[in-house]
């Protein structure tokens, strides 16, 4: 996926969906089984997007309700008329019409159909995956989604528009000022002026040799900095922890226990 291109079309983006798509038999016969008991029933799910498929099925057969917590905007969902084509699946980069051209836009609006050989057998088999699983119907392509829908997006750097009621940006949004660096950080990149800084997500995490590789060894940067732990920073009683992310986990657990993540 690091080297998909809009003109590249669906099919490596499919790729990754499949890989994507093929946990859900496990994710589902485990989410079932703790909602078919009352003491591991949970109240409410919270889900990443890439399994809140399995979390919508838990919805529609024991009306748990969910939130799906997406990276950006969701695809497909809230359309508005300045947006060319489907959202999320602009070809070439026109997050708006307000500078494209006519072939863009017509492109924008065609690359859905076009890409239909490549979706039509990802639905067949998706429905074949369910099937085996006992579900017997699939999930309905909502512009407007009935359960809530968290964006945790950079709220500033997407194009606005209207939202649905049941979504909801919760990234932070892009701040008109900044508090000025202090004397260790301006000292430091006073020294090092061409300092990149790398946050990565859990599934692509590179060793220390392979960040050396991709900016020191090419002589382009002068320093690397990535995000860390700050072991001192949170009570030891919450430890260990391996990331941010797992401390937000463990404390909503602590205080909802009945959350499933």
């Amino acid at each position: 996926m690091r080297l998909w291109r809009h003109e590249h079309g669906f099919g490596p983006m499919m790729k990754s969906k499949y890989f994507f798509d093929n946990f859900w038999t496990d994710t589902y016969k485990s989410l079932r089984s703790l909602c078919e008991d009352g003491s591991t029933r949970p109240d409410f799910i919270v889900a990443d997007f890439f399994a809140d498929s399995a979390a919508r099925d838990m919805l529609t057969q024991f009306n748990i309700q969910l939130a799906s917590v997406w990276p950006q905007m969701p695809y497909a969902m809230a359309p508005v008329s300045y947006h060319p084509g489907q959202p999320g699946f602009q070809a070439d980069g026109a997050l708006t019409s307000e500078h494209a051209s006519l072939s863009s836009r017509f492109w924008n609006e065609f690359v859905v159909l076009a890409a239909l050989p490549t979706i039509i057998p990802w639905l067949i088999w998706t429905k074949r995956m369910r099937v085996d699983a006992g579900v017997n119907y699939r999930h309905s392509l909502l512009s407007k989604p009935d359960y809530l829908v968290l964006v945790n997006s950079f709220w500033g750097l997407e194009a606005p528009k209207e939202l649905p009621p049941l979504m909801a940006p919760v990234g932070p949004i892009l701040s008109d000022e900044y508090l000025p660096l202090d004397e260790d950080l301006t000292q430091f990149l006073s020294s090092h002026d061409r300092t990149i800084y790398v946050c990565l997500g859990t599934h692509v995490t590179f060793r220390v040799k392979n960040l050396k590789s991709i900016s020191l060894d090419s002589s382009k940067l002068s320093t690397m900095t990535r995000s860390m732990e700050s072991y001192g920073l949170f009570p030891k009683s919450l430890a260990p922890i391996s990331t941010p992310s797992s401390l937000i986990i463990c404390l909503m657990v602590r205080a909802y226990p009945l959350l499933i993540f």
